[in-house]
């Protein structure tokens, strides 16, 4: 396994996968990675309430067992897996029959067993599920940070629909939108206003993680015979739970990764894998 390692501050997943794949001589087109309409200015009043909401309080009741503050997070531990063409095949089959997206069944799977072990009772947490937005927003750097991010509240045991129907009204509602407004502020108040909001967010903002699917690899050189490629966020003490996900030559491939002041037990963590896989492939 070789691992390109990229700044989050210079680029997002979709630009640090362009970045790699220009760099390796795959051939794409910028187009592919554009997903989002200009919004038109009926929207923006829900533009604005999104970004209301991006400010809001977040926290998460873990389960101080498995944890530790002491021990330090090395750079490339996670793990991974790597579904056959066919089993991806039947997952998309799964989804349709569900009538949700593989990201609603995906989110699903991970955030029922990651609750079960690591959030105390039955108290709700967020999620962050990044949203690509070139198209509705453009850069001198198409390769920049693009991103925005639906702050998905959820509890334990919840159905693939009722996930789905949270994504759905979230998207339909723009809140990603009023989001990127949030995050990009800095614009309109100045550095120091900026700073005093991410200390005051950084304070009271604790997320389940990050939940981030980089979707169908829009690759036309299919001669880079690999297995497959792994995507993961950073994941830090406010987002310690990073997922990974993307379609790469029709074979699904997953990441996931435990900040330590969650878990610090990386056995703790492969087999939680290995039951949200085995989840996922249930009949």
């Amino acid at each position: 396994m070789t691992w390109h390692d990229y700044s989050h501050e210079k680029v997002d997943g979709l630009g640090a996968l362009m970045q790699y794949m220009d760099k390796t001589g795959w051939e794409f087109e910028a187009r592919d990675f554009i997903t989002h309409p200009l919004p038109k200015w009926a929207h923006w009043l829900s533009v604005l309430k999104g970004a209301y909401k991006a400010q809001a309080s977040r926290k998460v009741k873990w389960n101080s067992l498995y944890g530790s503050q002491e021990v330090k997070q090395k750079p490339h531990e996670l793990v991974w897996h790597i579904f056959s063409e066919g089993q991806t095949q039947s997952l998309h089959k799964k989804t349709k029959l569900l009538k949700v997206s593989l990201n609603s069944y995906l989110l699903t799977n991970f955030s029922n067993i990651l609750a079960e072990q690591f959030v105390l009772e039955q108290n709700p947490f967020t999620w962050l599920v990044p949203v690509n937005l070139r198209g509705a927003i453009l850069r001198k750097d198409f390769c920049s940070n693009h991103t925005s991010g639906l702050a998905i509240e959820l509890t334990k045991g919840m159905r693939p629909q009722a996930v789905h129907g949270k994504i759905k009204q979230q998207l339909s509602g723009r809140n990603h939108l009023g989001v990127w407004l949030g995050l990009n502020i800095g614009r309109i108040i100045g550095l120091s206003g900026m700073r005093k909001i991410a200390n005051r967010t950084i304070k009271k903002s604790h997320w389940m993680g990050t939940f981030t699917n980089l979707g169908v690899l829009p690759a036309k050189n299919r001669e880079n015979k690999i297995d497959g490629l792994i995507v993961t966020p950073p994941g830090t003490a406010n987002y310690p739970i990073g997922i990974g996900c993307m379609e790469y030559q029709g074979k699904l491939c997953i990441s996931l990764k435990i900040h330590p002041s969650v878990c610090c037990r990386f056995d703790m963590v492969k087999e939680v894998f290995d039951k949200i896989i085995g989840q996922i492939l249930a009949v």
